[in-house]
C-alpha cells in the first residue's frame, strides 16, 4: 500500500507530460509522415516553402549529381537566396527550362562575366521571348575580361587585291608618278570617250549611217564636254556639235552652258546653250537644254534614257527625246510648237561594259509646221550597231 502510494504521483506527473508533449509530437509526426510519402530522390514531392536558406552556405554545395531538368522551379522564391559563393563550374544547365523565368527582376551586377566560360553552354532550346530588360543594369557589367574580335587576319580570308587585276593604288596605269600617290579621284583630271550609237538603220528600203557620242576631260567637279551626233544618208549629211562647260551641281545633277554648231548641205547654224543633265530618281539618264539662235529663235531639246536588265550582260536601253521651238525658222527648217517626238528600244549584250553590240527599232513623230516641211509624219527605223567607251 505505501509503495502504490509513492508511484501515484510519478504516474500522475508521466500522464501530465504525455499529454502536453503528445500534440507537438503528432504536429513533427505528421510532417514527417508527409515527407515520407515522397519517395527517396523525388524532389517534386519535397515541399521546400518552410525551409529557410538564409544562413545556408550553397558555395560549398556540391550541386553537380544534381538534375535541374526535372525539378519545377515555379514556386520557388530565390529572392532571399545569396548566390555571390556559388560555385557554377560543375552545374549542367541544359534540361533547365528558363520559359517562366523573369530575368528582368535578377540582379546581374555582381557576376562576373569575364570569369566565365561559355564555351560548353548550349542556347539553342532558350526562349527569350518572354524575358524583361527593362530593369536590368547593363552599365554594372564588367565586359573587361572577355575577348572580342580583333588580331590578325586568317590565313584563308580573301586577297583584298583579288579583282584589281594587279593593280594598287601605288602601281598601275592609274597610279600617278612621284612620292604623292593617287589618293581622292577628284583630285586629279580624267577624260572618257562614250559612243552612244554607232549603227546601221534601214527606212523605207534606203540605208543611213550614224554616229553619236560625248567626250570629256577634267575633274569630278569640272568637265570640258563635247558631244557629237552626225548622220549620213543618200550622200547627204546632218551633223551637230557642242562643247559645253559641265559642272556638278550636286551629287546627281550638272549644270552645262556652252554653243553648238548645226551643219548639213543646205544650211550652218550656231546655237548658245544652257541646261542641265544628270540622273533623275528611278535611274533615268535625262539631260534638258535650252538653245538660242539667230533672230530670236528658240530650241528647247529634252532627253531621257532607261537600262532594264535582263541579266547583267543582256540590258535593254529605251530612250526618248523631245523638240519644241518658240518661233517659226526664217530659213524654212522647222515650224512652231511641238517639232518631234522620237522612242527607241535597244536590245544589247555586253561582253564587257565598254563594249556591247546591240540590235533595236527607232520611231519619229513630227508635229504641225514641220511634218509639212518635211513631207512625212511618222517613220520607222531598224537598228544595228555597237555602244562602246574607251
Amino acid at each position: 500500500m505505501k509503495i502504490l502510494m509513492m508511484k501515484k504521483p510519478i504516474a500522475q506527473a508521466c500522464l501530465l507530460a504525455g499529454l502536453l508533449v503528445a500534440p507537438i509530437s503528432w504536429a513533427e509526426t505528421s510532417t514527417m509522415m508527409s515527407g515520407m510519402e515522397c519517395q527517396a530522390g523525388d524532389a517534386n514531392c519535397m515541399n521546400h516553402e518552410g525551409m529557410n536558406h538564409e544562413n545556408m552556405d550553397h558555395g560549398q554545395m556540391d550541386h553537380s549529381m544534381m538534375n535541374q531538368g526535372e525539378m519545377l522551379h515555379e514556386g520557388m522564391n530565390h529572392e532571399g537566396m545569396n548566390h555571390e559563393g556559388m560555385n557554377h563550374e560543375g552545374m549542367n544547365h541544359e534540361g533547365m527550362n528558363h520559359e517562366n523565368m523573369d530575368h528582368g527582376q535578377m540582379d546581374h551586377s555582381m557576376m562576373n562575366q569575364g570569369e566565365m566560360l561559355h564555351e560548353g553552354m548550349n542556347h539553342e532550346g532558350m526562349n527569350h521571348e518572354g524575358m524583361n530588360h527593362e530593369n536590368m543594369d547593363h552599365g554594372q557589367m564588367d565586359h573587361s575580361s572577355m575577348q572580342v574580335q580583333g588580331g590578325s587576319a586568317p590565313t584563308n580570308a580573301r586577297d583584298p587585291n583579288a579583282y584589281s587585276g594587279g593593280y594598287t593604288l601605288t602601281s598601275g596605269p592609274y597610279a600617278r608618278k612621284g612620292p604623292r600617290q593617287l589618293h581622292f579621284a577628284d583630285e586629279h583630271r580624267f577624260s572618257a570617250l562614250m559612243i552612244d550609237n554607232l549603227e546601221l538603220s534601214r527606212h523605207d528600203g534606203d540605208t543611213s549611217q550614224r554616229l553619236s557620242g560625248e567626250y570629256w576631260y577634267g575633274t569630278t567637279w569640272e568637265r570640258a564636254v563635247v558631244q557629237f551626233d552626225g548622220e549620213r544618208q543618200d550622200g547627204a549629211t546632218d551633223a551637230e556639235l557642242g562643247v559645253y562647260w559641265r559642272h556638278a551641281l550636286t551629287a546627281f545633277w550638272n549644270t552645262q552652258l556652252g554653243v553648238r554648231h548645226d551643219s548639213s548641205d543646205d544650211l550652218d547654224r550656231n546655237w548658245v546653250g544652257v541646261g542641265f543633265q544628270g540622273l533623275a530618281p528611278y535611274w533615268f539618264e535625262s539631260q534638258a537644254m535650252l538653245f538660242v539662235g539667230k533672230q530670236g529663235v528658240t530650241q528647247l531639246e529634252l532627253e531621257a534614257e532607261y537600262d532594264l536588265l535582263f541579266t547583267q550582260r543582256w540590258i535593254l536601253g529605251l530612250d526618248g527625246a523631245l523638240t519644241a521651238t518658240g518661233k517659226r525658222d526664217p530659213e524654212g527648217a522647222f515650224g512652231q510648237g511641238l517639232n518631234s517626238t522620237q522612242f527607241g528600244a535597244r536590245l544589247r549584250y555586253e561582253f564587257s561594259r565598254r563594249f556591247a553590240p546591240y540590235f533595236g527599232v527607232e520611231r519619229s513623230h513630227h508635229y504641225g509646221g514641220t511634218a509639212g516641211i518635211l513631207g512625212e509624219r511618222a517613220s520607222t527605223e531598224w537598228v544595228l550597231g555597237v555602244k562602246a567607251w574607251l
